[in-house]
């Protein structure tokens, strides 16, 4: 029993679960069509290094608020 929770929790902490592709952070941030619209509300970057060079990490953060995923950090 105790596995088959494991296996559960496994799942789904590694595949985004709007789309089933791997749960990344470039996946999140950036790739998603699910968070688009909440993602134009806080920056507009192609890429992690434009992201976290340019954006501010409280914009970030609000991102990963906004769209449920904070209590995972």
């Amino acid at each position: 029993m105790i596995a088959r929770y494991q296996k559960l929790f496994i799942h789904y902490l590694t595949e985004c679960s709007h789309c089933d592709c791997a749960l990344t952070v470039a996946h999140v941030l950036l790739e998603c069509n699910h968070y688009n619209v909440v993602r134009q509300r806080y920056f507009n970057v192609s890429s992690l290094y434009e992201l976290f060079d340019t954006v501010n990490a409280q914009n970030i953060l609000g991102l990963i608020r906004d769209i449920g995923l904070y209590r995972l950090l």
